[in-house]
């Protein structure tokens, strides 16, 4: 985290018309940074990922962009965090935005669920610097990060929803709803490892257990759900993307949203595959590594 800090300080601060020419730096300095050895097990990775999703172009390609994805995202999170308008500007496109307005328009709140493909915290934080109020689903331990340089990074700028483990799915949608009232968003991100209920559907090649906490809140609040990605494009762009809201009635509805979500998710990593986090959700659909997150299970009757 501190080192994050110590990146945010040095970059975010830069005038506007250097930001282009910092963002270029700083994913060089990536690339360098993962060592030739690096690159060849990079390389590898996503040659074998890009074969099980269906997707073309070159791996090692993929690979070098997949290097520079991370600096390119969080400085425009941090550029979004600390209110550098013009610098924003200069990193990243919005679309939807006017979805969102349309699902708030209702004052029932709203539901937006997000991915860990790209970066996910960048839709919520878009929506904080419009005047927005966006809660996020936060683990207890991180209580002790509220205060201090730290805050910024990891909340920003959102309300928690503390949960830890035992919490009841009654608790949850309990805290949820009564944000919601107040018109607020309720922020997820969908391909997660938290929560109990879920539904087992195929994506990119792999049946995954994806939870449904986002879309079960949504049905259980009347409030129209949102599903959002950040992600990088070919030129080096931040772009990100708010999808037409939806409303969740039933059960049955329920995973009809949830295979509308990984229809996108599977669409987007094969359009930008180097958006792969190769630690959540998309490390298990090409690695099989995280089973025990993702792997096809029956929830229990109980959890969020």
């Amino acid at each position: 985290m501190a080192s994050r800090d110590l990146w945010r300080r040095r970059f975010v601060a830069l005038p506007a018309p250097l930001v282009p020419a910092g963002a270029w730096l700083l994913r060089m300095m990536a690339l360098v940074g993962r060592g030739a050895k690096g690159r060849r097990r990079d390389e590898r990775w996503f040659a074998s990922a890009m074969e099980q999703a269906g997707c073309t172009g070159n791996p090692a390609r993929v690979a070098r962009l997949h290097a520079q994805t991370g600096p390119l995202l969080r400085l425009a999170l941090s550029s979004v965090v600390t209110r550098r308008d013009a610098n924003a500007a200069r990193l990243m496109t919005v679309h939807g935005l006017d979805h969102v307005r349309a699902a708030l328009a209702g004052n029932r709140g709203m539901v937006l669920a997000g991915s860990h493909v790209g970066l996910g915290a960048l839709p919520a934080a878009w929506l904080v610097r419009q005047g927005i109020t966006v809660h996020t689903l936060r683990r207890r331990e991180q209580a002790a990060h509220l205060d201090g340089p730290a805050a910024e990074i990891l909340f920003f700028g959102t309300v928690p929803i503390w949960y830890a483990a035992g919490d009841t799915a009654a608790a949850f949608l309990k805290r949820g709803i009564g944000c919601l009232a107040q018109n607020h968003v309720v922020s997820y991100l969908a391909d997660g490892p938290f929560g109990e209920r879920g539904v087992v559907l195929p994506v990119l090649g792999k049946d995954v257990f994806l939870r449904t906490g986002s879309m079960e809140l949504a049905r259980v609040a009347r409030a129209p759900l949102v599903f959002a990605f950040a992600l990088m494009d070919e030129s080096g762009h931040a772009v990100v993307e708010y999808l037409e809201p939806r409303f969740v009635e039933t059960p049955q509805d329920v995973e009809t949203a949830a295979r509308v979500f990984l229809g996108h998710y599977g669409e987007r990593v094969r359009r930008w595959p180097w958006n792969c986090t190769r630690a959540h959700m998309d490390r298990y659909i090409f690695t099989g590594d995280n089973a025990e997150f993702h792997a096809p299970r029956r929830h229990p009757a109980g959890g969020p």
